[in-house]
């Protein structure tokens, strides 16, 4: 049987029993709250258990699991209690989760279907979120929260949030440890209620990667998406960061090209094909590539910057600071500022290290970006050692990011390096 929730997550919910409590909090059992129209999620679980457990043979398996899983007691005691062995207690008790979490999936799935309402606001906060701005992040979020109050149980709505607080951290628009945070709190309850949704697993490796450094787990979210949904191009999009962040350009383009197989005309594959062609060293191509996308969206943030930085890398400075130009100084993007400071030093007609450079308030990593323009390097490595201290999201393309290309081969950098590579491993 392909069930949605697992024997784990069902052992979860019937064990919260004895906690209401925590059972009127959880998302599983608000879910079959609103499926039942209970007033209460332990009347909603005591109705669904007593809907899987209904046959006049099944009067063991309830007592198996009001002795075990209600009462707590332990499985040989009530095995005692039953006159079985502990072994056939076991399977008994496998039996009448299998049939729970059987009548759980069939009463939450069939109410499940969100109204046409929920959908309009959940397909508005996609839209906005794809903007990538401060101002539409947070209208996503709203958004994503309107659907969820029409669906409760709209598991698509909560990876919905968990992406707008991924952009938040990753963008450096809120402080980056509170937004993966929340991030996961939202990802954990679609996945509540829906483990095998493809664009949670991808915002799970999302978090992995850039809130924790876990190339590992990230790799695992990232396998788990696609195995449900080959074609999630969210997932395909994050595992291209994940192999540009592991410096494996091969891995890179396979998904890209996947990517753009299922949805050619996606900016943000789009974005990401350019992205992996300056990480390749290919920087004219990078810059056709994006550029070619951001005459074709404007109003997309993200080709704009990944623009300026092809441009960057290619020594291209004057032409950077007119693709920067749409930003219009906003300050709400420092690695935006560090693109700026670096590219007006190196324009500026006398030496970078002459320039007179603002660094207040950046991001430790977009510190050590500007401070390689200006040619301070051992600076540059401070900066990237206390982006480490600071888990600043970016460090993980300290190995692999062409705009520190000046720093191979120096001893602190190799330093900081092999602290990241060390959890590529």
């Amino acid at each position: 049987m392909n069930q949605v929730w697992s024997f784990r997550r069902t052992r979860e919910l019937l064990r919260k029993v004895r906690h209401p409590a925590q059972l009127e909090r959880d998302t599983l059992g608000i879910a079959l709250r609103a499926a039942l129209g209970t007033p209460t999620a332990r009347e909603a679980l005591l109705s669904a258990i007593e809907g899987a457990l209904a046959g006049p043979d099944d009067i063991i398996l309830r007592r198996i699991v009001t002795g075990v899983d209600f009462e707590g007691r332990t499985t040989k005691v009530v095995a005692g209690e039953l006159h079985l062995s502990e072994r056939h207690c076991f399977r008994r008790r496998a039996e009448a989760l299998d049939a729970i979490s059987s009548q759980i999936e069939s009463l939450v799935r069939e109410r499940a279907r969100p109204s046409l309402e929920a959908l309009v606001w959940y397909s508005r906060g996609r839209r906005l979120w794809r903007r990538r701005t401060p101002e539409c992040v947070r209208s996503a979020i709203a958004c994503f929260e309107e659907a969820l109050k029409r669906a409760p149980t709209m598991a698509k709505a909560h990876c919905g949030i968990a992406d707008a607080r991924l952009i938040e951290a990753e963008y450096l628009f809120a402080e980056p440890r509170a937004a993966f945070s929340a991030a996961l709190d939202s990802v954990h309850r679609a996945l509540e209620l829906e483990p095998h949704l493809a664009e949670a697993q991808a915002a799970l490796a999302d978090i992995r990667l850039f809130g924790y450094r876990d190339f590992r787990g990230a790799a695992r979210a990232i396998d788990a998406a696609l195995t449900y949904d080959p074609a999630c191009i969210d997932a395909r999009i994050f595992a291209v960061w994940h192999a540009l962040a592991r410096g494996d350009m091969a891995a890179a383009l396979d998904h890209v090209g996947e990517a753009l197989l299922h949805a050619p005309e996606a900016v943000d594959a789009l974005t990401s094909f350019g992205v992996a062609r300056y990480f390749e060293g290919r920087f004219d191509d990078a810059v056709e590539i994006l550029g070619g996308v951001v005459e074709t969206d404007p109003d997309y943030p993200a080709a704009r910057y990944e623009l300026a930085r092809a441009l960057t890398c290619a020594e291209r400075h004057a032409d950077v600071l007119t693709a920067l130009e749409g930003f219009a100084g906003d300050q709400r993007w420092p690695q935006v500022r560090a693109l700026e400071i670096r590219a007006r030093a190196q324009d500026g007609g006398r030496g970078p290290q002459a320039f007179p450079a603002d660094l207040a308030g950046l991001p430790p990593y977009q510190r050590a970006v500007a401070l390689v323009g200006l040619g301070r390097s051992d600076e540059a490595i401070d900066a990237l050692q206390q982006a480490i201290f600071d888990d600043d999201p970016w460090i993980v393309f300290v190995r692999t990011d062409p705009l520190l290309a000046s720093l191979r081969g120096r001893f602190g950098y190799r330093a900081v390096a092999e602290q990241v590579r060390s959890a590529v491993a």
